[in-house]
């Protein structure tokens, strides 16, 4: 089982609709480095 989209965004510090954005490929107004930020806090993040 998965992260929920709302769970990802308090890990992130975003809001659900930018979550929802980045799954479907919307990656405007992201830079490189904030997406391995997130990349790297999704890594972190133990999932239950």
């Amino acid at each position: 089982q998965g992260m929920t989209q709302a769970a990802a965004a308090k890990v992130l510090g975003v809001d659900q609709p930018k979550v929802s954005a980045l799954i479907n490929g919307k990656l405007a107004g992201f830079s490189i480095v904030r997406l391995f930020r997130f990349l790297n806090a999704l890594v972190d993040t133990p999932r239950h």
